[in-house]
């Protein structure tokens, strides 16, 4: 295997990890992490707790179930920025010409 792929390995194997790793953290409700919900929010600790579930639901989700997290390891992708009706979009393509 070429350093190249290698690498390539490496950074899939490492955003696999942040999605999984943050999700399930996400999900036991790391009290440390209610707290700093509850301070950028400004919400009560129960609201917290539970936009922290579900966080962690859409992290876990997204990597898994997801088409992108799919694609992500099993393909090369590759992002493409857009405009659309004013707002600022990333969309991901797998090696296609637009």
């Amino acid at each position: 295997m070429d350093k190249t792929k290698l690498l390539e390995w490496v950074l899939r194997i490492s955003v696999a990890g942040e999605f999984i790793g943050h999700g399930v953290f996400a999900l036991q409700g790391k009290k440390q992490w209610i707290g700093w919900l509850e301070q950028m929010t400004g919400v009560d600790t129960m609201l917290a707790t539970k936009l922290l579930f579900l966080i962690g639901l859409f992290l876990i989700n997204f990597f898994f179930l997801g088409k992108l997290g799919t694609e992500f390891i099993l393909n090369k992708i590759e992002p493409i920025s857009l405009f659309k009706d004013g707002k600022f979009l990333i969309l991901f393509q797998n090696n296609a010409e637009i």
